[in-house]
């Protein structure tokens, strides 16, 4: 079982076969720790509203910030977000990938806590087989953000984190991810496709892929609102 508040979580492998207990801890309102394809990152049930605003009080993070959510597919996304201005299968050219996309909310869709009841939604499919089965196993979305105290910096392995432990039931350590030199090690890129026609871009990841992405969406039509 996964320790409760105080206590050392369990650390357990980024495999298919650790799924289960991630699942019940998120189905019992904890906090995981799960590898994405940038940095780690904390997640719980995106619907459960007590749940959400633990990770707020974990991390001291600003209650005005919206947190992320994390889907398993482009399919799942849409039930989330409204994504009828966008140019055809312009998600599917960004995602799955280090890129957080900001759509409208999708007003349809109630499955969320209170707090993340906005007019515009967050959404990211990050480029991992396990965190794509995670969230398809678990049924609905992950809240996610990274694993830091906020304005910290970002944590490429579980120790970097390791004061946040006692909050946290489960990590789901990639240690294959962790020794990859070659790794992504800032944030994912998030950009705001929630007017039609344009795009922001509100924080950049890497630098090559802000470059590629600014292209993409330049090849698709759309034009660039500093």
């Amino acid at each position: 079982p996964a320790n409760k508040e105080g206590k050392h979580p369990s650390i357990l492998p980024a495999t298919s076969e650790s799924i289960p207990a991630a699942v019940d801890a998120l189905h019992r309102g904890e906090v995981i720790a799960v590898a994405t394809d940038t940095i780690y990152g904390l997640a719980v049930d995106a619907a459960n509203e007590e749940a959400v605003q633990k990770i707020y009080r974990i991390k001291g993070r600003d209650k005005q910030k919206p947190l992320a959510i994390s889907v398993g597919s482009l399919t799942s996304l849409e039930e989330y977000g409204m994504t009828n201005t966008l140019p055809d299968n312009l998600l599917g050219q960004l995602l799955p990938g280090p890129v957080t996309v900001v759509l409208r909310r999708n007003l349809q869709c109630q499955r969320l806590s209170s707090s993340m009841m906005n007019d515009t939604i967050a959404l990211r499919i990050p480029n991992t087989k396990f965190m794509q089965k995670l969230a398809r196993d678990f049924g609905g979305a992950l809240a996610l953000t990274s694993a830091n105290l906020s304005g910290e910096p970002s944590c490429k392995r579980i120790r970097d984190f390791e004061g946040l432990w006692k909050s946290i039931a489960v990590i789901l350590q990639d240690v294959e991810m962790e020794n990859d030199a070659k790794r992504l090690t800032l944030g994912s890129t998030i950009i705001d496709l929630s007017r039609a026609g344009e795009y922001r871009i509100l924080r950049k990841g890497e630098q090559d892929i802000v470059k590629d992405i600014q292209k993409l969406l330049a090849d698709r039509g759309l034009h660039e609102n500093a």
